[in-house]
């Protein structure tokens, strides 16, 4: 006959044994899951560490034979024709400038011969017949070896021809006319836009007259 201890045992064993059964198994399950885990993290660093080194050393042979990283750039819209209209031109050579200095890849390899002639192909009327010459002159230096045309040589050069020539030699004493007379008869902001485009062609030898002149027409 079994003692009181021996049946509570038995007992205790026949209603949990099969469970403790199942938290080992479980438990052994989670341990190897446990390390599986561990050993596809090592996996994956060892994989993103083998990456670093090949793109480490595909930028040093890129270096070393000159090549840069590329650096994205700023697209801006090409300037439009500047087929003689004075008004126009300082827009044009600003909207030139602002193509240099937002793509200057585009003009690294030409210098500033490439950037004159990108933008003299945006020259048409008067202006294009001016420039034919010049760039016949250019293409004749190019292969002769011998000096370039003053207008290659900087685009500042070609951009002061073009004033020298196609500006408004009255244009400091016409915008100072015009902003003379200027009032507002729109939004401040369409006002300001039309003052400051006048205004930075005025020679006024001081801020207070231009400071008068603005809230006069307001």
């Amino acid at each position: 006959m079994l003692g009181f201890h021996e049946v509570n045992e038995n007992q205790w064993l026949a209603r949990w044994g099969g469970s403790l059964g199942g938290i080992g198994t479980y438990q052994q399950e989670l341990y190897d899951y446990i390390e599986w885990q561990g050993n596809t993290i090592q996996a994956l660093q060892e994989r993103v560490q083998k990456l670093d080194d090949i793109v480490h050393l595909a930028m040093q042979n890129a270096l070393r034979g000159g090549a840069r990283p590329k650096v994205l750039e700023l697209k801006v819209n090409n300037p439009m024709e500047f087929s003689g209209d004075k008004s126009q031109l300082e827009h044009f050579i600003s909207a030139c400038e602002t193509k240099f200095l937002t793509q200057p890849s585009l003009f690294r390899e030409g210098g500033e011969p490439a950037k004159v002639l990108w933008a003299s192909s945006f020259l048409s009327g008067m202006p294009k017949s001016w420039w034919q010459p010049i760039q016949k002159a250019y293409y004749m230096a190019s292969e002769n070896h011998a000096p370039l045309p003053r207008e290659f040589q900087l685009f500042t050069n070609f951009a002061q021809s073009l004033q020298d020539l196609f500006s408004d030699p009255n244009l400091a004493k016409n915008s100072m006319t015009t902003l003379e007379s200027l009032m507002q008869t729109g939004t401040a902001a369409e006002y300001i836009t039309q003052f400051e485009a006048l205004r930075q062609y005025a020679t006024y030898d001081s801020e207070v007259t231009e400071m008068r002149l603005f809230y006069k027409g307001l």
